[in-house]
């Protein structure tokens, strides 16, 4: 961006953000034994996000959010049945260009 004025410019036009999200990846997998293909659990991962921004003076934000689920499945009952309810995880890395960098748990 052009920065015109003085004072700085705007602090945003100094960033470079990445971002990346997928609504549902699932893996299932599958129990092949004695001639019988059976689902044997799958893993969900739902609602994934991430973003990385790059700063000017060299200090980074990556941030990761998703949800996690996992099932099983139960043959008696011919069903899946939960192993993991739905678990939100939220991860932000913040990274200073002296070295020092931490996780960050309050709002800038």
């Amino acid at each position: 961006r052009g920065g015109g004025g003085g004072g700085g410019g705007d602090p945003d036009s100094d960033v470079m953000r990445v971002e990346c999200s997928v609504d549902c990846a699932t893996v299932c997998l599958i129990n092949d034994c004695m001639g019988w293909t059976v689902p044997f659990a799958n893993l969900s991962v739902r609602e994934a996000s991430s973003s990385l921004e790059l700063r000017a003076d060299l200090s980074s934000t990556l941030s990761i959010s998703m949800t996690l689920e996992a099932n099983y499945y139960n043959s008696v009952s011919a069903c899946f049945e939960p192993l993991i309810e739905p678990w939100p995880i939220s991860v932000e890395r913040t990274a200073e260009p002296g070295g020092g960098g931490g996780g960050r748990g309050g709002g800038r």
